[in-house]
């Protein structure tokens, strides 16, 4: 299952991660059979074609997932397709909700690189992305499957995607609202979003739309790096770093200050000496040597720094 190309230098910790490596965990002993649903319950949200199996949680998530990896897009109807998306609006009961996040990601993946209904793709992600009720890692993964979508990079480079430059544009800027939102902030909702944006543009987003959003969001961005407006330490962090990675250097003096004080939190500390690799100068040299030298747990970030420092990659 692939994600969304994250730094190494960057410690975000994702909410729906969990689904993801549970893909890679061994487990040969299948989930006690559930409580038998209502009646209701089956004709809301079971599908009555071949997708019924995708959503049968007493079917371990290993057998659904390998059941969408190999189905054939030439034997679908347009009603089996319509189903397929229909999938995505799913509500599991609770108990069931973990083994689903895996399934439907997969269910999103397969969407994206058949691809099917394409026309209609990058708004049914961006509707799970805007949708209040829907379950925040389910609005998590909808973000990263959108990013990648409508700006493939890396492995993804050469896969289906989406063409229309207006849909591309609205989406990219769609995205950018999540970041400030207010009911997300105790989610990674707005971190995930962050390091999208900054994926997006190594994908080949156009530098006015970039422009754009970090415009929108520069008052947002301040107030999170200042630590004026309270964020969970993993969203601050992200910010620092994604302000590095896009080179703000309105930034950069605050960043050093919070790179250099002995009284900045760990961990807010080392994503400030990361990003001052990117944002930093020549005056910022002797204090990064230090560092490298200092046997603290800040010297590897500050060897990265310096390594950055002497070979930017191009903005």
């Amino acid at each position: 299952m692939k994600k969304i190309s994250m730094l190494a230098i960057i410690p975000i910790t994702i909410a729906g991660w969990f689904a993801w490596s549970h893909l890679n965990k061994e487990d040969n002993n299948p989930p006690a059979n559930p409580p038998t649903p209502t009646h209701s319950s089956v004709q809301r949200n079971r599908p009555t074609t071949r997708w019924a199996k995708i959503v049968d949680p007493s079917i371990r998530w290993q057998v659904r997932v390998d059941q969408l990896r190999r189905f054939s897009t030439q034997s679908l109807s347009t009603s089996e397709i319509d189903e397929l998306f229909a999938l995505l609006n799913h509500r599991p009961q609770p108990q069931h909700a973990e083994d689903w996040w895996v399934v439907v990601n997969e269910v999103m993946e397969q969407l994206r690189l058949r691809p099917l209904g394409r026309e209609r793709l990058t708004q049914a992600y961006l509707e799970i992305v805007q949708n209040p009720e829907a379950h925040p890692v389910l609005r998590d993964y909808a973000v990263q499957h959108l990013s990648m979508w409508i700006t493939p990079r890396g492995t993804e480079l050469g896969n289906p995607h989406e063409e229309d430059l207006d849909r591309i544009q609205e989406a990219a800027l769609a995205l950018a609202e999540t970041v400030t939102d207010p009911s997300l902030s105790h989610t990674t909702i707005p971190g995930t979003t962050l390091m999208a944006i900054h994926d997006m543009k190594s994908g080949g987003l156009s530098s006015t739309t970039i422009e754009t959003i970090t415009e929108r969001l520069h008052p947002w961005l301040k107030s999170i790096i200042d630590g004026s407006q309270p964020a969970a330490p993993t969203t601050r962090g992200t910010t620092i770093n994604v302000v590095g990675l896009l080179r703000i250097q309105a930034f950069a003096p605050t960043i050093r200050t919070l790179a250099t004080s002995k009284t900045t939190s760990d961990t807010i500390r080392l994503n400030a000496i990361s990003a001052l690799g990117h944002l930093g100068d020549d005056s910022d040299r002797t204090f990064l040597e230090e560092l490298t030298t200092s046997g603290s747990k800040f010297q590897y970030a500050a060897q990265t720094a310096l390594r950055t420092l002497d070979h930017p990659t191009p903005n």
